[in-house]
């Protein structure tokens, strides 16, 4: 098994800043949309900003994992309300969220930090316990942008390690990729291939790892999938954090709300990276969706149906697939994926693209029934044309790469 290693001088900075924006009105769906959207009092299906080259009029965007969806119903109602405070910071709003958070998954508001999305948090976490001496360990192909500075390389000693055959992420050889690690990270599920590992396989990495290291677990996606949380660690004082973020599942991806939990001595020296107070919109909105009990089974089991809808289309069309736990799936197109991605670009099909070690692969966001069903019908026409064989330059996010060890992203630095 081979592990790819990179170093950088990058010395990161202890001041950020933070910008928050005010939601736009709500677009109507389209009137096709399933009888469960109705309760979201038809939120737009689909909104991306005015920059090319993710805004064509009537495009389908299906590559940046958002929740299509969008803020729930209370979730809009208290942005509507928040308005007239918008000139004002909500100095007791993060602490009304971490309070919140830690009483629903037996924490204690001591073990929750409030980031402008899990991508901030995630981004210091990786500084605080990495260093040139203390590397991160990381599987590839994953999402692992927050690791790299603005020169586009690691911030620290990077050992990227390969996936199981099986597509998995192989704990055996992260642990042993470099007995001076400082950081063994995880996304769970996977990101891209939406696989995931059980509260065992991570108490195993916990038991195992190098002395002083801090195992990161991302669970971005763990509301769409059966995976086991890690959190439960967290409450046993392991030598872990876990992200979770509002960008997903509670479809907040543009408002940027997330946190990171963890022992309150491993959170404080995370914490002097953080500067400034969080969006009063973003606070709110997220307070507003974790009092909705019923959120998370009803967007599950539409995201899910959906996504297995797709499922059965690519089983009864004979294309390999990963069956993935996220609400995004890899297929396989045995041609550059760059290729595929610019094709259906060209038909306003927006996907995710290829991902290193996979590049005959692309990466497909779940939207809509109708946004899949359009899909489906692109992936066909395009697969029926004989590929040319010859890598794709300038195919949307296909090439907006960051990574200097694990080849090209495709613009998700919000997690």
């Amino acid at each position: 098994m081979t592990v790819q290693s990179r170093t950088s001088a990058f010395t990161p900075s202890r001041r950020t800043f933070l910008t928050g924006i005010a939601a736009a009105a709500a677009l109507p769906l389209a009137a096709s949309a399933q009888p469960l959207l109705s309760n979201e009092a038809k939120a737009a299906a689909a909104f991306h900003p005015d920059a090319p080259p993710y805004s064509p009029p009537g495009g389908v965007f299906i590559g940046s994992n958002e929740n299509p969806l969008g803020p729930s119903a209370a979730a809009r109602a208290v942005l509507a309300d928040n308005v007239p405070r918008g000139g004002r910071y909500d100095r007791g709003g993060e602490k009304k969220l971490a309070a919140m958070f830690a009483d629903q998954n037996g924490l204690k508001p001591e073990n929750i930090g409030i980031y402008a999305g899990s991508f901030i948090g995630l981004y210091y976490a990786g500084r605080t316990f990495s260093s040139p001496t203390r590397s991160i360990v990381s599987p590839v192909p994953t999402f692992d942008a927050m690791f790299y500075g603005p020169d586009k390389k690691p911030v620290a000693p990077f050992h990227a390690v390969p996936l199981t055959p099986e597509y998995k992420i192989d704990i055996k050889a992260m642990v042993a990729a470099d007995p001076q690690a400082g950081v063994i990270y995880i996304c769970n599920p996977n990101n891209p291939t939406g696989t995931s590992l059980s509260r065992d396989e991570i108490r195993w990495v916990l038991k195992n790892k190098p002395a002083g290291s801090i195992v990161i677990v991302d669970e971005a996606y763990i509301h769409y999938s059966e995976a086991e949380t890690a959190l439960p660690l967290v409450a046993a004082g392991e030598d872990i954090i876990v992200s979770r973020t509002f960008s997903k599942i509670y479809g907040l991806a543009g408002l940027r709300c997330g946190l990171i939990a963890g022992r309150p001595d491993l959170l404080a020296k995370v914490r002097p990276y953080q500067t400034n107070p969080m969006p009063t919109p973003a606070i709110s909105a997220a307070l507003a969706s974790l009092g909705e009990e019923t959120l998370i089974p009803e967007r599950k089991k539409y995201a899910v149906g959906v996504r297995q809808g797709v499922f059965d289309w690519l089983d009864a069309n004979k294309y390999h697939y990963i069956p993935s736990g996220g609400n995004f799936f890899m297929v396989k197109v045995d041609r550059p994926g760059a290729e595929v991605t610019a094709a259906l670009a060209a038909r306003n099909i927006h996907i995710g693209g290829s991902r290193p070690m996979m590049t005959d692969w692309v990466r497909v966001s779940v939207g809509t029934k109708e946004e899949m069903d359009q899909f489906q019908t692109a992936f066909a026409a395009v697969m029926a044309v004989p590929s040319t064989g010859q890598p794709v330059k300038g195919s949307g996010r296909d090439t907006d790469g960051v990574s200097q060890v694990h080849g090209v992203y495709d613009g998700e630095w919000s997690c």
